[in-house]
């Protein structure tokens, strides 16, 4: 009964594969682990969980581990969105195959190298790091002679560790399956089960040491809602402008034209506004922009001249990028250097929730047969509440007080 389902599993993927123009070649010699051991691997999360885990505990404390689960959420609705689209393309392949469906040969040419070249990089990065975990372990099993702290020792152990893997590879599959099982088996006992070991027996600091934010005030921040709202009315703008104006009267003509002075506005505006920022200060600048893109999307609902309605657009530009623009340079200027880059991305991340939410309300709006003023209306209101928050913002101290720590300060006090 088992061969005879095998039989028939193994025709339904060759009658799947024959869909798309191919015949079934590749031997499916891994089992269901091993399948599982190579995607492990291959993303290597304790690798990043290793290398980024002194960076969060020095940066901001063991409070940080609290981030994790955002991150977490957000990978597995990334991966929810493979399993959809490798359910309806089952062809090996991975990005270059579904870029082919979905888009066209070209377009998936140019994904299939990037893809490439990605590997090329996640490889390197993989075998890279690895020296800063395994020389230290070398030396505390008794192997003196490596010295952690040189660049040339690091190099070589990257080195002999691509040879190894590459001659591996080449050797065969059942070789590398075997390996890469007894690894991730290790692997997950030393990250889960002996961490819940130690947790249960070892335990000497308290639940207190993940609520410590190392002496940083930690608070909700009004740069990530502010980077939020930037974002949503850009991408609704972009996103679906011209399907508005036409629903407006507009030819799709007219209703590109918007679209243009928009992106045109947001470029030339940027520039134009950045003169006066250094001496205006950034926090002014930035609640002028959200006002102004607001103002001039009102502006939009109205039944006004296509002139006046060009000349809107462009303004709504200048000030939804221009608010974009300037968050980035505050947020710079506001932290820390040692913590520049955390603070960056997490305003950009988050921000990028404005980016994806924005397009479907106004798809809703639209959907539902609502006045086109309402997509207005839906787009003015984040520019408003940019403005309130940044104005809430507190004062950013000079840098000279806050680098103090980092290197030499700064006798330029920025104006907020």
């Amino acid at each position: 009964m088992g061969a005879e389902t095998d039989v028939t599993g193994g025709q339904r993927d060759s009658a799947d594969l024959a869909q798309f123009g191919y015949k079934q070649e590749l031997k499916r010699s891994l089992g269901t682990f091993s399948s599982f051991a190579v995607a492990f691997s291959y993303i290597s999360p304790s690798t990043g969980i290793f290398t980024l885990f002194a960076l969060g505990l020095t940066t901001l404390g063991g409070v940080f581990i609290w981030t994790w689960p955002v991150v977490a959420l957000g990978q597995f609705i990334i991966a929810l969105n493979f399993a959809e689209v490798s359910s309806h393309f089952p062809v090996a392949g991975s990005v270059f195959q579904w870029t082919k469906y979905l888009a066209n040969r070209t377009y998936s040419w140019f994904t299939g190298w990037i893809y490439l070249f990605a590997g090329i990089l996640t490889v390197t990065a993989v075998v890279a790091t690895l020296p800063l975990a395994l020389i230290p372990a070398l030396n505390g099993l008794g192997w003196k002679s490596l010295d952690g702290g040189s660049l040339h020792t690091q190099l070589i152990v990257a080195v002999i560790t691509l040879i190894v893997i590459t001659v591996l590879n080449i050797y065969g599959v059942r070789l590398v399956a075997i390996i890469n099982n007894t690894g991730v088996l290790f692997e997950i006992l030393g990250m889960f089960v002996f961490a819940l070991v130690l947790m249960a027996f070892h335990n000497h600091q308290g639940f207190h040491v993940v609520t410590n934010s190392a002496g940083i005030k930690v608070a909700p921040n009004t740069f990530l809602a502010a980077m939020f709202m930037s974002l949503f009315v850009i991408y609704g703008f972009n996103t679906w402008l011209p399907e508005i104006m036409r629903g407006a009267g507009y030819s799709s003509g007219s209703a590109l034209g918007f679209l243009l002075m928009f992106n045109i506005g947001g470029f030339l505006g940027s520039l134009l506004i950045s003169l006066v920022t250094d001496r205006v200060g950034s926090k002014p600048i930035i609640m002028s922009t959200y006002l102004l893109a607001s103002g001039a999307v009102i502006l939009l609902s109205l039944r006004l001249p296509t002139t006046v309605l060009y000349c809107a657009v462009a303004l709504g530009g200048a000030g939804a990028m221009g608010a974009q623009t300037f968050i980035f340079a505050y947020v710079s200027k506001y932290y820390p250097v040692r913590m520049g880059g955390t603070a960056m991305g997490w305003t950009v991340g988050f921000g990028r929730l404005g980016s994806m939410l924005a397009p479907t309300v106004l798809g809703l709006i639209i959907g539902a047969g609502l006045a086109f003023q309402w997509n207005f209306y839906a787009l003015a209101v984040p520019g408003v509440l940019g403005a309130a928050l940044i104005r809430v913002t507190p004062r950013a101290p000079g840098r000279q007080a806050r680098d103090a720590a980092d290197g030499p300060a700064l006798t330029v006090v920025e104006q907020t």
